[in-house]
């Protein structure tokens, strides 16, 4: 598809794909567009059950579905790519290139699956889009995260977020901030499904949410967590982060707000259904902390990237990078 306006749906999205059974689209592109006005999604893609979204057969963009180049303006949620039902199927999105994406309601763009999906693949590659406008609040998202990766069940995940530009998020009269970048990995809600495991890279963003609120609201700009929403169901995520651009404030949201806190954070959520996670150490530092604030620009060097009390595992380092997906 390409070019075309779809606008002002009054009960759903303005362009859906909703894909079930066996059904598979090999690949997709949608260039050009616009979608605007719409009162739930400004596109969206989803499969269920044993459907298959982007095959992975050649080189991209074959074999995924791309969402390339596009406006996306003053929806509920801008652009959104879903995995759900009980099956085993996958999905391979890429969204690229989108250099305007303003004024949406909830989340600028959202990449979930749902806890019970089976095994199967769920690859993401987000890379150079431009959400909100510098100095205009609310614009990036009025009350919601700019990129949301929020997954669970027991599809495998590979993202890639790269060289975003993330602005002004949650403010104004009762705002409560919100995260640049917001990446969860929950595990499956079923028992006894041991880890699920995702891997992903944050690199090249620039963020700032411009939030101007209360101090004890400020939310991070980038956050990993490796959960277990269930007994023996847990979550291994493994994760790059560096090179991105962030504000210098001091967060206050899963940490103890103590005032020394990083807006760049990874941490173990559940003390009890086996989540791990990993830092790649790319550059051979002794602690994660130093990992994360040494080569990120933002966070100063003596403020705390991670957190692992209350009996959670800690975060630990790792010489060998997270699966990429091109």
């Amino acid at each position: 598809m390409t070019n075309g306006t779809y606008s002002n749906s009054t009960q759903n999205a303005g362009f859906l794909v909703d894909l079930h059974g066996t059904a598979s689209l090999a690949t997709a592109s949608v260039s050009g567009a616009t979608f605007s006005g719409n009162f739930s999604k400004g596109i969206q893609f989803q499969h269920n059950d044993n459907a298959t979204m982007g095959n992975g057969v050649g080189a991209p963009a074959t074999g995924t579905i791309t969402v390339n180049n596009n406006t996306i303006t003053n929806n509920d949620v801008g652009a959104s790519f879903e995995s759900g039902g009980n099956g085993n199927g996958s999905a391979y999105y890429r969204f690229t290139n989108n250099a305007i994406i303003t004024g949406n309601h909830s989340l600028a763009v959202n990449f979930a699956n749902g806890s019970t999906v089976g095994t199967g693949t769920f690859k993401v590659f987000c890379d150079n889009n431009h959400i909100g406008t510098a100095g205009v609040a609310n614009s990036g998202a009025a009350v919601g995260e700019g990129i949301r990766l929020f997954t669970q069940g027991k599809q495998t995940v590979t993202a890639v977020i790269t060289n975003n530009v993330i602005r002004d998020l949650y403010n104004g009269a009762g705002g409560f901030d919100a995260r640049g970048i917001d990446v969860e990995q929950l595990g499956s809600s079923n028992t006894g499904q041991g880890q699920t495991s995702m891997d992903v890279t944050i690199t090249g963003n620039n963020i700032d949410q411009e939030y101007t609120g209360p101090t004890f609201n400020i939310q991070y700009a980038i956050y990993v967590a490796a959960d277990g929403q269930a007994s023996g169901s847990g979550s291994n995520v493994r994760a790059d982060i560096h090179g991105n651009t962030v504000p210098t404030q001091s967060a206050c949201d899963s940490s103890p707000c103590a005032g020394n806190d990083s807006m760049i954070w990874m941490e173990t959520v559940s003390n009890s259904n086996s989540p791990s996670g990993a830092l790649y150490n790319l550059f051979s530092e002794a602690s994660v902390n130093a990992a994360v604030v040494k080569h990120n620009t933002g966070p100063d060097a003596a403020w705390v990237a991670t957190q692992s009390g209350g009996g959670q595992p800690a975060i630990t380092l790792s010489g060998t990078a997270p699966n990429t997906v091109p």
